[in-house]
C-alpha cells in the first residue's frame, strides 16, 4: 500500500516490445473498419463524408500518439496525465464522433488482447530468428536451428551441459514441448533477470514475476505470487487502473498496469471508472491515507472490533475504501486483532526489556523483539509484501508502540475488558 514503481528491467523490455509490435501500427489502415454501407441509416454520400471528417480527427489523434510513443509505452502515470490533457478536446471529438467504432479500433492497435497470449517460448524464438536471420545463418523454414540456437545461449547463461543433439531433425513445436518448456520452467527466479534480458522476454507472468510484489497494492489481504508450472500455472492479474474500454490508448501503458488479485480486479474494480484523480499505486502512498484502528464495542459491551478510517477528508482516499470494500473487510480479521492484543497483554515494556538483556535473546533491540512477539510489520516499505501488513502494523502502533496518551487510555480500556466472561469467546 505504499508506492513503488516497475524496474528498470520491466522499462526496458516494455519499451521494446511496444516499439516492436505497437509502435508499428499506428500506420494502421483505418478504412478496414468502414461499416458495410446497407447498415447505414443515412445516404452512403452524406456518411461517407462525415467518415472521412471522423478520420482526420483520427489520423490527428495517431500522429500525436507517433510522437509521443515513449511516453504511452513507459511514461510515469502523470506523463500520461500531461498527454490526457494535451490531447483532450481531440480525443472527446471523435468520441461525439462514432465511439464504439473508434475505440475498437484503438483496442485493435494498441494490442492488448494480443500480449495477453504472448509466451516465453515465442518471445525466444523471434528473438533468435531475428538474430541468426541478419546473419543469413538459416532462414525462417530451418526451425532445427532455433533449438541449437536456444540450446547454446541457454548454455552461455547458466553453464549447463546441455545436449544440443535433443533437437536435430524435429520441429520446433516438438522441441517446444519436449525439451523449452521444461528448461524454461525450470530457471530459478534469482537468474529469471538475465534470462528474460537475453531473449527480450516479456509475457504477463513476467511482469508478474519482475514486479516483485506479492501481495495485492489495492487490498494488501491477497498474495499475488506468480506460478509457472508445466502442470499449473497463476499468477496477479493485470488490472488497467484507466479501464482500457474508456481509455483504449493506455492500454499497453506500463504505467497503467496494476498487479493484483482477481478479487480485486475482477470481482470489486471491474470497469468502473478511475481516473487520474484517483490514489495510484505507483505514485500515491495509499496507506498513509487510512488507517487501521480498534474501536471499543460500547462501555457496557466486552469485545473489540476492527475498523477503517480516513485520516484526512479525501475523496479519493473514501472512492479507494469504497471499491475495494475495505472497511467491510476489515470486519473480517477480528480474530487477528484478539491476537494482537493478547500478545501486547502478555507482554508488558519491563517484560520486553528484560528479554533483550537476557542471555537467550534472539533479537538485538527492544523494536525487534516488539515486531517478532507481535508479528507486526517493523517498516513501512515491508508492508507491500506482507499479508494484512497495513492492519498488523497500524494496529500495533495503536496498542503503545508509539507513546500516545490517547491509545494509552485505549489499552488500558481493553484491559478491563479482555477479563470480562466472554470477551474473547
Amino acid at each position: 500500500m505504499y508506492k513503488f514503481e516497475p524496474s528498470e528491467l520491466m522499462k526496458e523490455l516494455h519499451k521494446k516490445y511496444f516499439e516492436r509490435y505497437v509502435l508499428p501500427n499506428f500506420y494502421h489502415e483505418i478504412y478496414s473498419v468502414i461499416p458495410n454501407k446497407e447498415s447505414k441509416k443515412e445516404p452512403r454520400e452524406t456518411w461517407y463524408s462525415r467518415f472521412h471528417d471522423e478520420k482526420k480527427l483520427f489520423d490527428c489523434f495517431m500522429r500525436n500518439c507517433s510522437r509521443h510513443w515513449e511516453v504511452l509505452a513507459v511514461g510515469e502515470f502523470d506523463k500520461l496525465k500531461e498527454f490526457y490533457s494535451d490531447n483532450e478536446s481531440l480525443i472527446k471529438q471523435i468520441g461525439n464522433a462514432d465511439k464504439k467504432t473508434w475505440n475498437n479500433l484503438l483496442s485493435e492497435i494498441f494490442g492488448y488482447e494480443k500480449f495477453e497470449k504472448e509466451n516465453e517460448w515465442n518471445c525466444i524464438k523471434q528473438q533468435l530468428l531475428e538474430e541468426y536471420d541478419k546473419e543469413n545463418k538459416y532462414n525462417y523454414r530451418y526451425s532445427p536451428a532455433v533449438g541449437d540456437a536456444f540450446l547454446h545461449e541457454y548454455d552461455m547463461l547458466f553453464h549447463n551441459n546441455v545436449t544440443k543433439e535433443l533437437c536435430i531433425h524435429k520441429n520446433l513445436e516438438w522441441f517446444k514441448n519436449t525439451v523449452a518448456d521444461k528448461m524454461i520452467l525450470c530457471i530459478k527466479k534469482a537468474d529469471f533477470e538475465r534470462f528474460a534480458s537475453r531473449f527480450r522476454i516479456w509475457t504477463p507472468y513476467t511482469f508478474a514475476l519482475l514486479s516483485e510484489v506479492r501481495v495485492c497494492p489495492y487490498c494488501n489481504r491477497q498474495f499475488i505470487s506468480p506460478v509457472l508450472t508445466k502442470d499449473g500455472k497463476s499468477r496477479a492479474d493485470i488490472d488497467h487502473f484507466l479501464p482500457k474500454g474508456i481509455y483504449p490508448y493506455f492500454a499497453m501503458s506500463l504505467y497503467n498496469w496494476i498487479p493484483s488479485c482477481k478479487t480485486c480486479n475482477s470481482s470489486l474494480k471491474l470497469a468502473r471508472k478511475f481516473d487520474f484523480i484517483d490514489l495510484h499505486p505507483y505514485r500515491d502512498n495509499i496507506g498513509d491515507y487510512f488507517y487501521y484502528s480498534i474501536k471499543i464495542k460500547g462501555d457496557n459491551e466486552s469485545g473489540t472490533f476492527i475498523t477503517a478510517d480516513t485520516i484526512i477528508e479525501d475523496e479519493a482516499c473514501q472512492h479507494h475504501l469504497n471499491i475495494f470494500k475495505l472497511r467491510e473487510l476489515a470486519e473480517f480479521h477480528s480474530d487477528l486483532v484478539q491476537s494482537l492484543v493478547q500478545r501486547r497483554l502478555c507482554y508488558s515494556e519491563q517484560y520486553i526489556e528484560d528479554l533483550v538483556q537476557s542471555d537467550i535473546n534472539l533479537y538485538h533491540t527492544k523494536d525487534e523483539m516488539k515486531a517478532g512477539i507481535l508479528g507486526y510489520v517493523p517498516n513501512k516499505k515491508s508492508i507491500n509484501n506482507t499479508i494484512l501488513g497495513k492492519m498488523k502494523y497500524d494496529i500495533a502502533v495503536q496498542l503503545g508502540f508509539i507513546d500516545d496518551e490517547e491509545d494509552r487510555k485505549l489499552l488500558e480500556k481493553i484491559r478491563r475488558l479482555v477479563y470480562k466472561e466472554g470477551a474473547y469467546g
